[in-house]
């Protein structure tokens, strides 16, 4: 497996698309939910996820749309993954490196590592993903998991060959 294979953690089953959440809170619970009950995470990724999140907000403003990409330390983790979640209605979060600042992401990339020098290049590649704009409107317009997925998938490979 290449180092750029070992970063493709994308999964048809962790894309969650059109949902929705009253707030951060239930889309950590809802989600945390489905993945410990897949085998992705232990029970405590819920709390692991809000405490992290207030000590370190994951909200970014990109050049495209407002993502944010929450993440807890690899001891919650079971499988690695990357979890795609669309919500209907924007989730708030506090944003990277902006104290009392927030945004309303559109897009939420869930981060489940069970190595910590991942979480760099799972970031970098997230970015560049992101910058692209044209991708960025087909993934918001995409009908389901399967077509999100087809659509990361393509970028991904365009980026690493």
């Amino acid at each position: 497996m290449s180092k750029t294979d070992e970063i493709f953690l994308f999964d048809k089953n962790l894309i969650f698309i059109d949902e929705i959440y009253k707030d951060q809170d239930d889309l950590f619970d809802t989600i945390g939910s489905r993945l410990h009950e897949l085998g992705y995470a232990k029970e405590t990724l819920t709390d692991a996820l809000r405490a992290r999140e207030i000590k370190y907000p994951t909200g970014l403003q990109t050049e495209s749309i407002p993502i944010a990409v929450p993440h807890a330390d690899e001891e919650h983790v079971e499988k690695e993954g990357i979890a795609i979640i669309r919500p209907r209605i924007p989730v708030s979060f506090g944003e990277m490196a902006c104290e009392n600042s927030k945004i309303d992401a559109l897009l939420i990339f869930l981060l489940l590592l069970k190595k910590g020098d991942k979480h760099v290049e799972c970031l970098e590649m997230l970015l560049t993903m992101t910058q692209d704009t044209c991708m960025i409107k087909r993934l918001m317009e995409a009908d389901g998991p399967e077509e999100v997925y087809g659509i990361i998938e393509n970028q991904y490979l365009k980026q690493n060959t």
